[in-house]
């Protein structure tokens, strides 16, 4: 009788080890997927969730060209099946609409646009936009004058980011960061 019970309370021991080994094996894999979620967040947020920048994940409003851009994707059907304009690039992510945000302003640089009055005057063409006010916005929020050559390294955060303010109400500052520190590489 007594090795009988010697066995069982060796039997609960084991069960007892086993399900505690168990609820710290659920408790580590839970809190893994809540830390790869939170990385792995490649949205931000914009003003109006319906707007064409939002859905395109397109927050600076690039222009569809014969350049193809890493996460670039073909128009949603919720804009072409609206009859909203199509003529803006669509992305899988903010973060793809953000990559080709820093990569084009690093070729406005390359090619000489390198004050804001150059860059915003080729981003938002006046024949579309108010792009006096534009300009002088967003002098005033990155700290610059609107003739100032500006070095890119030091600018390219507060410029995508004030142009994407600007072109769709897009707050995403880690993004842009993540970004900016990758020099626009994935």
């Amino acid at each position: 009788m007594k090795k009988k019970i010697e066995q069982n309370t060796l039997k609960l021991a084991l069960v007892c080890v086993s399900a505690f080994s168990v609820f710290i094996l659920l408790f580590m894999l839970k809190k893994r997927t809540k830390t790869t979620t939170k990385t792995m967040n490649l949205n931000g947020n914009y003003t109006n969730k319906n707007s064409l920048a939002a859905i395109n994940h397109n927050p600076t409003n690039i222009v569809k060209t014969a350049k193809e851009w890493r996460g670039e994707i073909e128009t949603p059907a919720q804009i072409t099946n609206t009859g909203r304009s199509g003529r803006f690039k669509a992305f899988s992510s903010d973060y793809y609409g953000i990559v080709a945000a820093y990569n084009n302003l690093q070729g406005y640089f390359a090619k000489g646009y390198n004050t804001i009055r150059k860059i915003i005057t080729r981003w938002a063409p006046p024949k579309e936009n108010n792009t006096d006010n534009y300009i002088v916005n967003i002098a005033k929020r990155i700290g610059a004058g609107v003739d100032e050559k500006l070095d890119f390294e030091t600018y390219a955060f507060r410029l995508i980011k004030e142009i994407a303010r600007i072109e769709s109400g897009f707050s995403g500052d880690l993004i842009i960061q993540k970004v900016v520190n990758e020099k626009g590489a994935i």
